[in-house]
């Protein structure tokens, strides 16, 4: 963990009394001392610290955690699915649906009927006629803005 708190700090260029005020605002203050202590692996991370670097840092905790990528060594993916909770590790006797239920229960299940709906619920909208602007929002939080055919809103 010290080398990837290091290494995401340097990259979205914080210093150490940058990321050390920026932890503060967000209610988790450790002083610059305690983050070069951090890295340097010479001081130990509870959860609520290791939530508040994540969240100053613009990453999950999983990620402040796994190792970085080595060449070829599928393991290393798998865990990394794994700590996202994507999939159960390749050896776990583990049903991989009730892993996805208990570890992403914020999706549908079943994502394919999900996507069929959404999309039957935005054909019947279109062909309704009677709606000038329709905006849908995204997962990811971009909006689709639909109006009617002659452009009026």
């Amino acid at each position: 963990m010290a080398r990837n708190v290091r290494r995401l700090r340097e990259a979205r260029r914080h210093t150490v009394r940058s990321l050390s005020t920026r932890l503060g605002e967000i209610g988790r203050p450790i002083l610059p001392s305690g983050i070069t202590k951090i890295e340097d692996g010479t001081r130990r991370v509870d959860v609520g610290d290791l939530v508040a670097l994540a969240e100053v840092l613009g990453v999950s905790p999983a990620t402040l955690l796994m190792p970085g990528a080595p060449d070829g060594d599928k393991s290393w993916r798998a865990r990394w699915r794994w700590m996202h909770g994507t999939a159960p590790l390749p050896d776990a006797e583990t049903d991989p649906e009730e892993f996805h239920r208990t570890n992403r229960p914020y999706e549908d299940p079943n994502p394919i009927k999900a996507a069929s709906n959404q999309l039957n619920e935005i054909a019947a909208v279109l062909s309704s006629g009677n709606i000038a602007l329709v905006s849908f929002v995204a997962d990811d939080g971009s909006v689709w803005d639909l109006e009617k055919r002659d452009g009026s809103r």
